[in-house]
């Protein structure tokens, strides 16, 4: 019979706590509540994410505008995708410049993908990028994020403790590297984690397996943002133009695992874990954002009221009865993989995110998965923009010069995903109605699904450089 004993967080400094290992065998062994298994909400994408396997389905599905599920067979035990909930969210974004031809993004199709399902007690999250462009990249990227969730979805109910969880974690992706492989995908990074209720003490663990560059964040109730995939790579001296590892057919049928890591650390209820991929990432690192200090993001983070029709994007009240507490705006630094190092307050990437999360939202809204995603992703698509125009504008320059100026613009041009759970006691309720469904009359919102793709709906900022928070909320 495993044992365990209680403890309080002065004495383990849980809170701030990341173990990062290569398996799971030294990670904590702590005993979990019986993780229960029903779908009370589930979102992924872009684009339909693991229920369009190809791009044929996503044309279907862009047709009809998420008006009818495009694969009716159930997907790591969700039957509908569009149980929409603010505490579990996720975003995915091109951030290229428009090709003059297609009149689309360069790079198409999203090679990035998310998942997140969210049960009464626990809850699981994916993301995967896409080695390269191309459709190949976009069938890797999809196909592991499904077979990952697949297998989580069978197996979780059946682990006692955090590391089995973490096994089965690892276990999911040999099963998505397979799944790869048998679907003639190419290379893509993968980032999972799982949230679970801890027995014995008031808190909920959070086990972290990624391979590659995509990586996990908490945003404490505290107001500390932390890094928990430390391990995966050297703390500021990580490679942007390499992954670091894959899954996926690199050499012969063989990943490459360099960089594999398993990590955990403990949450309170109310925390966020989020995951991104380095489009999101890699725009908040100084050398890339070219920003010296957290004031420099002032400039990016000016309030802007939305309109009416605006409103509606965003206009959510917290339907749980449990509301966290308003979070603390003092800053604590995190904390490296297994020492406690005081050093991590300099982790300007970390400081960037929390400057960002917590700057003012034009609808007030209380912090949630959905608003930190809208605000992280808002910020990456105004810090790239004077890119993206310049890119547009200066097709026709002589490539010497092309180069030099576009190195001294600020931002990196990728996709970008990141994908976020609010950790507590989960509720079945949905998101609330928006401003334009209870401007609506009456009788049309009595209308069946069909009918109501056919209302045209209000007409956002034209400009798609100028994204606010509101408007990428699809």
């Amino acid at each position: 019979m495993l044992s365990y004993r209680l403890f309080n967080r002065d004495q383990l400094h849980w809170k701030r706590h990341v173990i990062s290992k290569r398996s799971s065998a030294n990670l904590p062994c702590r005993v979990i509540v019986p993780m229960t298994t029903e779908v009370l909400a589930a979102d992924t994408g872009p684009e339909g994410g693991v229920r369009c396997l190809d791009v044929e389905e996503i044309q279907y599905y862009n047709y009809c505008h998420d008006s009818q599920p495009v694969n009716t067979k159930p997907i790591a035990g969700v039957q509908d995708w569009r149980k929409h909930h603010h505490k579990a969210f996720g975003l995915s974004q091109s951030l290229y410049d428009t090709d003059p031809e297609t009149n689309k993004p360069v790079g198409e199709p999203n090679a990035d993908t998310f998942a997140v399902v969210a049960r009464e007690n626990n809850a699981f999250l994916a993301v995967a990028d896409g080695c390269g462009w191309g459709v190949n990249s976009f069938l890797a990227a999809r196909t592991a994020v499904k077979g990952c969730i697949e297998h989580l979805s069978n197996h979780l109910h059946k682990a006692s403790t955090t590391q089995e969880i973490i096994e089965i974690m690892l276990n999911s992706f040999k099963h998505a590297h397979e799944r790869i492989v048998d679907s003639k995908g190419t290379i893509t990074t993968l980032c999972a984690a799982v949230v679970c209720k801890v027995q014995g003490i008031n808190c909920y663990g959070l086990c972290v397996v990624n391979v590659g560059d995509s990586l996990a964040f908490v945003y404490r109730k505290d107001g500390c943002v932390q890094e928990v995939t430390t391990g995966s790579h050297d703390s500021g001296k990580r490679d942007m133009k390499q992954a670091g590892g894959c899954i996926g057919p690199l050499v012969g049928d063989d990943p490459d695992l360099s960089n594999l890591t398993c990590s955990f650390t403990f949450l309170e209820e109310g925390d966020i874990v989020f995951l991104t991929s380095d489009g999101i990432t890699d725009n908040f690192d100084p050398n890339v954002s070219k920003m010296t200090s957290p004031k420099d993001i002032d400039n990016l983070l000016t309030p802007m009221k939305p309109s009416k029709s605006q409103e509606s994007l965003l206009d959510q009240e917290d339907v749980s009865s449990n509301v966290p507490a308003t979070r603390d705006r003092s800053y604590s630094a995190p904390v490296d993989r297994e020492a406690h190092n005081a050093d991590m307050c300099t982790d300007l990437p970390c400081i960037y995110m929390k400057k960002v999360i917590e700057s003012e939202s034009p609808c007030g809204e209380e912090s949630s998965a959905k608003e930190l995603c809208a605000k992280l992703m808002n910020f990456v698509l105004q810090n790239t923009r004077e890119k993206r125009m310049f890119l547009e504008q200066n097709r026709d320059c002589r490539k010497e010069d092309f180069e030099k100026k576009r190195k001294t613009i600020p931002g990196k041009l990728d996709h970008a995903t990141v994908v976020a759970y609010e950790v507590g006691h989960f509720q079945p309720q949905p998101l609330k109605l928006t401003f334009y469904d209870k401007q609506r009359p009456k009788q049309e919102q009595k209308q069946s699904n069909g009918d109501q793709e056919r209302i045209t709906k209000p007409h956002l900022d034209p400009n798609p450089e100028l994204l606010s928070l509101l408007g990428i909320l699809k």
